[in-house]
């Protein structure tokens, strides 16, 4: 998101203006500290891999004598190769991230400079507002920056994301984003289309989001909007509803972007449940004009002109 230089702001929010900022760090201690296990743990996983292609080989050696065996020898022994390369990468990649990471400061990503008030039923749609503006660090993201992306991950194998996408919309799901694993969002879904989702002639919107706990998910909206809803002890919470078989989020997902399987910005999670398939989310059409309100001229730069 880029912004103009001036701007008007109210003073019952946070801005920052002088003094000592609001840092945004990259991953809690906990977290980091989870990230390493996660590392040292696919390392190991691999190393385990390895003993079982070298086996393999092994086996196949001393078989090898038709062509479809010497054919499969030598796919085993590629991928033996691969392997003990990405495990040599990792182990660099783990030593560098310990090294000049493990300090809270060395994971400072930028500072906030706008948060509101959480409020409930706000004005003029009655939704939830939870959300916060943070400048980040030119020189932390410059060399790798990928715009406007949803990061898929790992956690569902492409050929399966594939057929699940094209068999809930009427879009063709592109393979380059499977490849990459980065989804590119190309807008934000507006309000009629919010409110009367549709896909192949069925009241619903299939929509995608990939949160710190419950990883990458596929959910359904459907339209409906809750407005009353007890959250701890700061009274109701307003928001759009997803409503799937299996939860789409849990605690920890907060603050994750919800885009649907056209790349269009749908919603910002509020909160996941533990105990049903319901999932409340505030919509970015709403908090985009909201956060253009504060900031005029702001621009989320999608790549199809839309701001």
């Amino acid at each position: 998101m880029f912004f103009p230089h001036t701007v008007q702001r109210n003073s019952d929010h946070y801005t920052y203006t002088a003094g000592r900022k609001k840092e945004v760090v990259l991953m809690g201690t906990k977290a980091f500290a989870n990230f390493l296990v996660s590392i040292k743990g696919h390392i190991g996983t691999m190393i385990s891999t390895v003993g079982i292609l070298e086996r393999q080989v092994k086996t196949s050696t001393a078989d090898s004598f038709s062509e479809r065996a010497q054919r499969e020898l030598e796919q085993t022994e590629r991928q033996l190769s691969r392997t003990r390369t990405a495990i040599e990468e990792l182990k660099k990649f783990y030593v560098k991230i310990k090294i000049e990471w493990t300090r809270p400061k060395d994971r400072v990503i930028g500072h906030v400079v706008w948060a509101p008030p959480v409020s409930f039923s706000t004005a003029p749609y009655g939704y939830s507002q939870d959300v916060c503006v943070i400048k980040l660090d030119k020189e932390k993201f410059s060399k790798n920056f990928k715009g406007n992306v949803l990061n898929l991950g790992p956690e569902i194998d492409a050929r399966k994301f594939r057929c699940l996408m094209r068999s809930q919309t009427d879009a063709r799901f592109d393979l380059d984003y499977l490849v990459k694993r980065l989804y590119k969002i190309r807008g934000i879904l507006n309000t009629k289309e919010l409110r009367t989702p549709t896909t192949k002639g069925e009241p619903i919107q299939y929509v995608i989001k990939c949160g710190l706990n419950t990883r990458t998910t596929i959910g359904c909206l459907n339209g409906f909007e809750s407005h009353v809803r007890r959250y701890f002890l700061q009274g109701s919470r307003d928001s759009v509803e997803q409503h799937e078989p299996v939860p789409f989020a849990r605690r920890g997902d907060s603050g994750s972007i919800i885009v649907d399987t056209l790349g269009r910005f749908v919603a910002l999670l509020g909160a996941g449940t533990d105990y049903s398939d319901v999932t409340y989310a505030s919509p970015m059409f709403w908090l985009w004009e909201t956060i253009k309100v504060e900031f005029p001229g702001a621009d989320l730069c999608f790549e199809d002109g839309e701001s």
